[in-house]
């Protein structure tokens, strides 16, 4: 089980003892997520709420290697490989109705957003390290390295901003 929201906030020092506890209050007459209340209550960023969430996601999530894997022709045509080194993620396989889908725990807020959106609640994401994805991009897509590190610095950069 991983640690709640407010106590990773608390150990990276985004939030006091005191200032999670006042969250908690709010959550329990809300019923709001913890990392919404956060952000509205204390300033606390989306991009570090996402990463909190990534970290959780992270403990309890499916790890695979996609570069290994065969994966269908009718599972990989769900994306084009622009959308699959764009949103960094590739589709691994349905799980009954479901679509499984492989990302790195550092694009997954990102990844999360377009499949939540393209796929609805028909998904779930897969997590796997970052040299295994760019290689199962290569391997399915033939995305080039070189193409895909360029879409990251940008994605990366464009985040910062």
């Amino acid at each position: 089980m991983s640690k709640p929201m407010g106590q990773i906030l608390v150990d990276r020092g985004v939030l006091s003892d005191t200032q999670r506890e006042e969250v908690l209050r709010a959550q329990r007459g809300t019923n709001r997520p913890f990392g919404e209340l956060a952000e509205s209550m204390f300033d606390v960023s989306q991009h570090e709420i996402e990463a909190v969430w990534a970290e959780q996601y992270g403990e309890i999530a499916e790890w695979v290697d996609p570069s290994t894997l065969d994966i269908a022709e009718h599972v990989l045509c769900v994306l084009s490989g622009r959308q699959a080194a764009q949103f960094a993620m590739i589709p691994i396989r349905y799980a009954g109705r479901s679509l499984v889908l492989c990302t790195t725990r550092e694009q997954l807020p990102r990844a999360l957003r377009f499949a939540s959106s393209t796929f609805g609640a028909e998904c779930t994401l897969a997590l796997c390290e970052t040299e295994q994805l760019t290689s199962a991009l290569q391997r399915h897509y033939d995305v080039d390295a070189a193409a895909w590190e360029a879409i990251m610095r940008q994605l990366d950069a464009s985040e910062a901003a």
